[in-house]
């Protein structure tokens, strides 16, 4: 059996759109001083996010970094009910830029979760 992999495919729906919410946002904090995170990468490429990080985006690896007043920015496959909340005490703004199609798994398993079953999700 051969088997070829692709050098390149080309970013999903969810990533271009995170992606072009991410440039946005900076694009109309440039004058500003509002600090823009991220909890992590926005997404694997270290060259986009190295761009990215030039235009102002700080990806952060721990909640302790984020500082009120700024704008958090959810990547597109998403964050925890329970770390969002706990974003939302910091007194920032957030923009969810997660993928619908992620959207969709999690209200499915929120709503799988509270009919009794124990959900477990795999994958990377």
């Amino acid at each position: 059996m051969d088997i070829k992999t692709a050098k390149y495919s080309g970013y999903c729906f969810g990533v271009k759109r995170a992606l072009k919410l991410a440039e946005e946002i900076l694009k109309k904090n440039q004058c500003k001083k509002t600090k823009i995170f991220t909890l992590g990468p926005i997404i694997h490429n270290s060259g986009v996010t190295n761009k990215l990080a030039k235009k102002g985006l700080i990806s952060v690896e721990n909640l302790e970094k984020i500082t009120p007043g700024g704008i958090f920015i959810i990547r597109s496959h998403g964050m925890s009910p329970f770390l969002v909340n706990e974003i939302k005490k910091k007194n920032i703004k957030i923009i969810d830029a997660t993928c619908p199609f992620v959207k969709k798994a999690q209200a499915r398993a929120e709503d799988l979760s509270k009919n009794g079953y124990f959900v477990v999700i795999v994958g990377n």
